[in-house]
């Protein structure tokens, strides 16, 4: 009996060791805290080959773009201090532009108006309008994007090649990799699903087209190609004979041709006295191009060191973010700060390339023309309900004013496709109710304003910001919380509303400690470049700053796009369901400390097994007693 209870003992007591030292093997810490990381939302595999190129653009050479923070397509953003602020000083000193104070470290002297300026810029990339006059150009860039166009609403971009490169690059097969005319086009329609895009790409050799090769020779001066005024103009006219026999030319309800130009010079523009990758939101001297847009780079842009063995990389991201600026989108630093081009995975931050847009771009269009269009179709139903109609037109036109009630909830979701077909529908029911009674369709006289539609807000101060309660109290007092915004007025159409309700929270130690765990198990090792400190030489800083980029700083990077869909997923405030729910989330990691995986499931798996084994050897034990 007492060698029994000695054994049953025994093996519990083993089984207590073993599952501890797989509670401290699994949960094991680095205690060590990492001053050091970053955000990323991009890992680039190139193969630079051991080459020195002195680039224009950055965007394709780090291994880790870092980030201090992060957006995508979610309504969740957030600005982490801790995170390495690698972009003001590369800004400042290489392009001798200023960064905000309050863009740049902590400031605990003045940390409650600190995080108002930055709460503001951010409330602002929803209410600014999505056009813009640049003072710069010789011409407006004002789009009213919507028009009063009927469905389908179609846009015709035609992107014009002008190769000029000698016959060194003859057979590097650049028409195959150097822009992309179907990732072009997907993007559009994933990001603006109300209108539908069609790209067509149109290359010319600069031997074929004398009438432009002749004109470049005239346009470059001391190895730059001049962009003035006398240049936009004379492009617009020799865009528009290239296009103007297509057939959608006249038919679409938006056409912005996109000009591309694969030459030996760069772009030099008067406008901003800097060499350039592209203008974008450039009017037009003909009625039926809404905006166009230029793009180009030297050899040096697409291959390295201009070698035509070693290609570089696609102009596709560039002529995206042009485009943006034909359709009304900014660039992000220019209206929001430097703080958004190092937070935002848009194509149109100049930090980096992606080819997507971000949940700003496309909620202030996507919103913007579904409260145009809803407000549009209410004023022709009213406009129908003046003429005599029978019962089934009258039963037909409540049915449609009750369905485009649907409009908000469509918008909250985002479900820009769904919003689509009812938007189609309410076309086709005004086309066939107009064809009934023999009148025009209405086509002026619009509202002033579109149904409001409700926005929440959330100001969210923390983790690691100090004195986080008593900020949100201070902030919350010095702002008006409940707004009226109206994002763009030049409209034909009804204009869209805003009711915007902004509320301002600390965040929890519960969700604090939750950060803090979950950000800690998804740091990886990682280095800002994958060259070497050989590879670069000594003055590459002084030359050309921007060649920063290629200064290998090793640290720990965080995928932002798995932050991002946790807080989606563990959102500090609760959901909203009836309004468009933004979170703004500004958080001071700065202790962060890397841990290991979340190895639960594993434990729970073995203490099971573990339980089961000391359970089987005790009935063993038992049975061997009787």
């Amino acid at each position: 009996m007492r060698d029994s209870r000695v054994q049953v003992i025994t093996i519990i007591t083993l089984f207590v060791l073993l599952s501890t030292t797989i509670i401290q093997q699994t949960s094991a810490v680095d205690n060590e805290t990492r001053s050091t990381y970053w955000y990323t939302g991009n890992n680039f595999d190139i193969n630079h080959q051991d080459l020195w190129v002195p680039f224009f653009a950055l965007c394709d050479i780090p291994y880790s773009l870092p980030l201090r923070g992060f957006i995508s397509d979610s309504r969740n953003y957030f600005l982490d201090f801790g995170a390495v602020d690698w972009l003001s000083e590369w800004i400042e000193y290489g392009y001798e532009w200023p960064v905000h104070e309050h863009e740049k470290d902590l400031n605990l002297q003045n940390l409650t108006g600190q995080l108002e300026y930055l709460f503001e810029k951010t409330t602002k990339r929803l209410e600014l309008p999505p056009y813009y006059v640049d003072e710069y150009y010789a011409v407006d860039s004002v789009v009213d994007y919507v028009k009063d166009f009927d469905a389908p609403y179609e846009a015709f971009i035609p992107l014009i090649v002008m190769y000029g490169l000698n016959e060194t690059y003859d057979d590097t097969m650049m028409h195959t990799w150097v822009i992309h005319p179907d990732i072009i086009e997907d993007t559009l329609n994933e990001a603006f699903p109300l209108i539908t895009w069609e790209i067509e790409l149109f290359w010319f050799d600069y031997d074929n087209h004398t009438e432009f090769a002749d004109f470049m020779m005239e346009k470059t001066q001391d190895g730059r190609i001049i962009i003035d005024d006398d240049y936009l103009n004379r492009t617009d006219y020799i865009l528009h004979d290239i296009i103007c026999s297509d057939l959608r030319y006249t038919s679409s309800d938006l056409v912005l041709p996109a000009l591309v130009m694969l030459q030996h010079n760069p772009l030099w523009s008067v406008f901003y006295q800097m060499a350039i990758g592209g203008l974008g939101g450039i009017n037009s001297t003909f009625p039926e191009i809404d905006a166009w847009c230029l793009n180009g780079r030297s050899e040096f842009s697409y291959f390295y060191g201009g070698d035509p063995n070693h290609p570089r990389a696609s102009i596709t991201p560039t002529i995206i973010h042009e485009l943006g600026h034909c359709i009304g989108q900014t660039d992000i630093h220019t209206m929001f700060g430097w703080v958004f081009a190092s937070t935002s995975m848009s194509v149109m931050c100049s930090y980096q390339q992606p080819t997507s847009f971000d949940r700003f771009d496309m909620d202030l269009i996507n919103n913007g023309q579904g409260l145009q269009l809803w407000g549009r179709y209410l004023d022709e139903i009213d406009y129908f309900r003046g003429f005599s109609l029978n019962t089934s037109q009258q039963t037909e036109l409540q049915a449609l004013e009750d369905s485009l009630s649907s409009v908000p909830n469509l918008l909250i979701s985002s479900d820009i496709a769904q919003l689509r077909l009812l938007l189609y529908e309410a076309d086709s029911v005004c086309d066939q109710i107009s064809i009934e009674l023999s009148v025009p369709r209405q086509s002026s006289d619009w509202s002033d304003f579109a149904p409001a539609i409700d926005y929440q807000i959330d100001w969210i101060i923390g983790p690691g910001i100090p004195n986080a309660e008593s900020v949100a109290e201070s902030i919350e007092s010095d702002i008006d919380t409940t707004r009226m915004i109206i994002p763009f007025e030049s409209t034909v159409l009804p204009t869209p509303i805003y009711n915007v309700t902004i509320d301002v929270h600390a965040t929890s130690e519960s969700f604090d400690n939750a950060v803090f765990q979950f950000w800690g198990r998804n740091m990886v090792e990682a280095n800002t470049s994958s060259f070497s400190a050989s590879e670069v030489p000594e003055d590459a800083w002084d030359s050309l700053p921007r060649n920063r980029v290629f200064q290998n700083q090793s640290g720990y990077a965080i995928d932002g796009y798995v932050i991002e869909e946790w807080l989606t997923d563990n959102p500090f405030t609760t959901d909203i369901p009836d309004k468009i729910h933004y979170r703004f989330y500004m958080m001071n990691l700065e202790n962060l400390t890397q841990l290991g995986p979340d190895n639960t499931e594993i434990i729970v798996g073995a203490l099971l097994v573990g339980a089961g084994v000391v359970i089987i050897a005790v009935v063993l034990i038992q049975r061997r007693r009787t």
